[in-house]
């Protein structure tokens, strides 16, 4: 209903465009004049008034679309007047009232050609704005630069940066709960298409990166609250969870989450400093943060006893340096600036998985007598990268890490990391 509601007043809304207006405003005034003159000779000397006229020519617009003329007996008498007074009365088989009939027919011909064709591009034209509504409104949407739909309760702001392969995990299983904000819309389709139903459902919204601050960046003019109060990106009160806290009795907080996670394993596993994903940075995300908060206070609908949790997801530590040279790990900055209430390290838990892991497979394969005391690990890869720092990795941890080695007796002895 609502995206039905959002085509209709695009349309409508090219459809009195003060061009297309004027176009159909000059077809109908002459249509109106042919009329006019039309009413003119039908009437009888001393009865051309301008009541007359005007409200013959007025009645014959429409019907000239179909080639339909409104009797000139019906509009007097509607006028109350007498048809026999005021129209002239004509004999066919006099030359004079026969030359003037041909007038008048040519007259009602040159009408109805004129409205008829104007109708039927009226008509079309009316057609192709309609459509042009359509892909407008789909371009917008897949752009993410349409506002969002009302009506969906418990809503997470998540800023993915240019890709985020959890964001498109978490839009499988969450769909619309999930508000996306993207720096590159175009270069991740699959999300787009996934989260938009194909162009049909505005799902997020477009931030070039290094702009989360700019306010035009969220189609507001500046920072002045009446601006941020009428920005494009408008959030709803909906969105907001309630908090589960048997010590508070009421409230709710809005959700803001920002994915730094490294899109690959081998980045993940990367040593501090040296991943490659680098589209978004902590102070990105804490711009962000900021920005949304203020515009969810301008456009009140954070209450006085709402919250708003800020989430960041990332390798604690990952190495930040300063212009002055300085160095502090992600997780460092955002204790020290206060960045976020929540902080996610997504580097530990996969290097605790890994290990985990293998202790377990070493301890049920092993067998020392034939591979020794020392803990091996195989890492079998073709991406140089990856295996570089796995092994990097599990050495630290007391690992001796092989590649794929040569069929053997001693491969079936140890563990295999694919």
């Amino acid at each position: 209903v609502q995206i039905s509601a959002r085509l209709r007043r695009s349309w409508i809304h090219k459809a009195l465009d003060p061009a297309n207006l004027g176009s159909l405003g000059v077809s109908a005034g002459s249509v109106f004049g042919i009329a006019a003159v039309e009413a003119w000779m039908l009437a009888a000397q001393g009865h051309r008034t301008m009541r007359f006229i005007c409200t013959y020519a007025q009645h014959q617009v429409m019907p000239s679309v179909i080639w339909m003329t409104k009797p000139a007996e019906h509009v007097a008498a509607r006028l109350g007047l007498d048809p026999n007074r005021v129209l002239r009365q004509h004999n066919p088989l006099n030359p004079v009232d026969a030359h003037r009939l041909l007038r008048i027919a040519g007259l009602k011909t040159a009408r109805s050609v004129l409205a008829g064709f104007v109708g039927i591009a009226q008509v079309l034209r009316l057609v192709e704005l309609g459509r042009r509504a359509e892909l407008e409104y789909e371009e917008r949407v897949t752009a993410c630069r349409e506002p969002m739909l009302s009506g969906i309760t418990g809503r997470i702001v998540r800023l993915a940066g240019q890709s985020s392969q959890l964001t498109e995990l978490d839009a499988r299983c969450h769909g619309s709960h999930l508000v996306s904000v993207l720096e590159d819309p175009g270069s991740c389709t699959d999300l787009v298409q996934l989260q938009s139903h194909g162009g049909l459902v505005p799902f997020g919204w477009h931030v070039p990166g290094k702009a989360y601050a700019n306010p035009k960046s969220w189609g507001a003019v500046s920072t002045a609250q009446a601006d941020l109060q009428l920005a494009r990106f408008q959030l709803d009160q909906e969105w907001l969870f309630r908090i589960q806290d048997p010590n508070r009795s009421h409230g709710r907080v809005l959700l803001i989450e920002a994915d730094k996670s490294a899109e690959t394993c081998s980045e993940a596993l990367s040593s501090p400093g040296s991943q490659k994903r680098d589209d978004l940075s902590v102070q990105e995300a804490s711009q962000c943060f900021d920005m949304i908060e203020q515009l969810a206070r301008a456009q009140q609908v954070l209450g006085p006893d709402d919250l708003v949790a800020r989430v960041l997801l990332t390798d604690g530590e990952n190495v930040i340096r300063t212009g002055g040279g300085g160095v502090c790990s992600e997780r460092q900055r955002a204790d020290q600036q206060n960045e976020c209430d929540v902080f996610l390290d997504t580097r530990t838990p996969l290097v605790g998985a890994i290990l985990s892991w293998a202790e377990r497979a070493w301890a049920k394969r092993a067998d020392p007598n034939v591979v020794g005391p020392q803990k091996q690990i195989v890492v079998d890869t073709s991406d140089s990268f990856w295996f570089a720092n796995a092994k990097k990795v599990l050495e630290m941890h007391g690992w001796h890490v092989l590649d794929r080695p040569q069929p053997s007796r001693s491969g079936q002895h140890i563990p295999w990391l694919l």
